[in-house]
Formats: structure tokens, C-alpha cells, sequence
């Protein structure tokens, strides 16, 4: 039995959500659907990725509700700091962008559910904490369709490109020159330009504008954290 479903059979109001979320309206509605709907606590609530951190690691709440896109950080960096500092705490995404890339980063980064923005939030997160709590996973249609094509598309870019590549793929998708990436990653210009150049082969774009398009849309651009990792 998981350590968070026996702390909820000994204590049955005992459940303590803490809230990442960067947009202020989203947050306050996340907040009331938390204490009035699910009728549980709400130890903290930041928009801000070091004090998310912080308080996660001062607070361990049972569940972490996360937004992935905030505007100093991502959510996958709150959730990996978290996890090398050892907290147990479960974590739910929460983001409108469902790319392979993001799916697979959830996956990567072991969370226990994943929540589309663009649904009703109040039906998703109450199933989503329910499930979670009793010591199984929550994830919506979006999620689970695109995890599914990743696995299955022996071509997804997930697969295909190396770490190196992926790397200087999200630079690129940041606007970055060719200077600014090699002294960004500790490499050469030349070796920059070589993974650009391998990244366009085999995804098969011939321009550096389609490429940075590329990135931007897959959502590496925005959530790649530069760590040494398979994402499949």
C-alpha cells in the first residue's frame, strides 16, 4: 500500500495539495475547486519556480499540482529538484501544451496524472486526486493519444535525435545563435553547427527558419531541460 493512501485511511482529512501555477485566475479557481470540491488543504500556492522548490521541500504535501509552463522556469525543473532533494510528494501536470515531447518529459519525470487546461478542471483534478490517491494514475484522452503515438512512431524526433542534438535543437528554437548555444553547452561553434546539421538531416527540414518552427511547435523549445536522458 502507498505511503500516501495509508496517511489518508489513518487520517481521512488529512489530504495537503500544494499549487504551482503562474496565472493568477487559474490558481485562485484551482485553489477553491481544492478546499471546496476535494476538501482538502492547501499548505502553499506560488507562481515562481525557486519557491515552489522551497515549499515543496518545507511543506511535502501529498500532491503537487503543477503547471508546466511558468514564467521563470518549467514545471519539469520544480519536479526533478524536488525529487533529488527526496521529497515523495505526487505530482499532476497541468498545461495546455501536449506534445511528445512534453508527454514524454511527464513520463520521464514519473507523474501520477496529467490534466488538459483547455477541459473542465473541475471534473479532471477531482477524478485525477481521487485516482491518485488511492494509489493509481490519472491521465487524460489528450495524454494518453499522444504517448501513444511517441511509442508506436519508430521516426518520432524523441527517438531519433541524440541528446546532443535535442540540446541544440531547444536553443535554436530560443532564437540562439550559433556562439551563443556552443557557449551555452560548453562546445564549439563547429560542433554546434554539426548537430544543427544532423538535426535537419534527419527530420528531414531544410531551412534553419522550418527548424526553429520545429521546435517551437513540439514544445522542446520551451520545456527541454539540457539533462542526459532518453525521453521514449
Amino acid at each position: 500500500m502507498n505511503n500516501l493512501l495509508c496517511n489518508m485511511l489513518k487520517n481521512p482529512n488529512s489530504l495537503r495539495i500544494g499549487l504551482v501555477e503562474d496565472e493568477i485566475l487559474v490558481r485562485e479557481v484551482l485553489h477553491k475547486i481544492c478546499v471546496q470540491e476535494i476538501d482538502a488543504e492547501v499548505v502553499f500556492e506560488t507562481g515562481d519556480c525557486t519557491e515552489a522548490v522551497r515549499k515543496i521541500i518545507a511543506t511535502q504535501p501529498d500532491i503537487v499540482i503543477l503547471d508546466l509552463a511558468l514564467n521563470n522556469g518549467t514545471g519539469f525543473s520544480v519536479a526533478g529538484s524536488t525529487q533529488i532533494a527526496g521529497v515523495g510528494s505526487k505530482f499532476i501536470a497541468i498545461s495546455a501544451y501536449c506534445t511528445e515531447y512534453t508527454a514524454a518529459m511527464v513520463n520521464h519525470y514519473d507523474f501520477s496524472g496529467f490534466i488538459d487546461k483547455s477541459t473542465c478542471l473541475i471534473n479532471e483534478l477531482k477524478e485525477a486526486v481521487s485516482k491518485i490517491t488511492q494509489g493509481s494514475y490519472y491521465f487524460c484522452k489528450k495524454y494518453k493519444e499522444t504517448r501513444l503515438r511517441t511509442i508506436t512512431n519508430h521516426n518520432s524526433f524523441i527517438k531519433i535525435l541524440s541528446n546532443s542534438e535535442q540540446s541544440v535543437l531547444s536553443l535554436i528554437g530560443r532564437g540562439m545563435d550559433d556562439s551563443e548555444i556552443a557557449a551555452r553547452l560548453s562546445i564549439s561553434v563547429r560542433t554546434v553547427q554539426g548537430h544543427r546539421s544532423h538535426a535537419m538531416e534527419k527530420l528531414n527540414i531544410r531551412s534553419v527558419a522550418a527548424l526553429v518552427n520545429f521546435a517551437v511547435t513540439e514544445g522542446i523549445a520551451r520545456f527541454h531541460t539540457e539533462k542526459r536522458f532518453k525521453t521514449y
